[in-house]
């Protein structure tokens, strides 16, 4: 063999050996470094507002970033405005989140069919949650760590929880025949904070469970951990 044929061979050699060994690093690289994920996802919000004097519908429009048209079409029942009137607002937000590698940060409170979805019903009421139909009885648990804003009756809601989990993210349990915490404890993602039951404005027992960002009501669907299950 000549000696321009070795070189060639070593050179050759010498190559594989370099991607060989580029492979391998990025390759451990991955396995050490942790993954981050990121995306901005758009989700509807929804505000339940009170008209106040002097507010027409360009006003509260721009207030709440949407459009006249679309205030109309979300209360179909609008003729015109009056002071203390209820409005239900659609605001579309950018909803960014970062995950490290795959921690899960939702629980589902209780596991059950769901009897109700998020959004209309029909045209004449906005369900501001999702209802989970289980007996009275059912262990409820926090759907992620936080603090116990509030805990008591709560109007139509009968005896509720509302926990913060800070970044203006709420969450609220409805229709409970227990609370088994108290305004400002501390409480861990699936830790026991309530018994389910049937108290408030219900026709039937269920837990009525709400996500709230920054003060308005986002679908749950979008955050809770795929679960499949049938809807009543």
């Amino acid at each position: 063999m000549t000696v321009q044929g070795e070189g060639r061979k070593r050179h050759v050699r010498f190559m594989k050996g370099c991607a060989a060994f580029l492979m391998a690093s990025f390759v451990l690289i991955c396995n050490v470094i942790p993954a981050y994920s990121s995306g901005i996802k758009t989700i509807s919000c929804f505000s339940v507002v009170t008209v106040e004097s002097g507010q027409d519908l360009n006003a509260l429009a721009k207030r709440y970033g949407t459009t006249p048209e679309q205030i109309m079409k979300d209360n179909p029942k609008l003729n015109s405005l009056k002071p203390g009137m209820t409005l239900t607002i659609r605001e579309n937000t950018k909803a960014e989140d970062v995950s490290r590698g795959s921690t899960v940060s939702w629980h589902w409170p209780v596991l059950g069919p769901l009897s109700s979805d998020y959004g209309w019903r029909g045209y004449k009421e906005f369900h501001h949650g999702i209802d989970i139909a289980v007996a009275t009885g059912t262990p409820v648990s926090a759907a992620r760590a936080g603090r116990v804003l509030k805990a008591g009756r709560l109007g139509v809601y009968g005896l509720a929880i509302l926990l913060d989990h800070g970044n203006g993210i709420q969450t609220l349990y409805a229709h409970n025949s227990q609370l088994l915490v108290k305004a400002g404890e501390q409480v861990e993602i699936g830790e026991r904070i309530a018994i389910s039951g049937n108290t408030g404005n219900t026709t039937g027992p269920h837990l009525h469970f709400e996500i709230r960002q920054n003060g308005k009501t986002v679908d749950p669907a979008d955050f809770l951990p795929q679960y499949s299950i049938a809807k009543q």
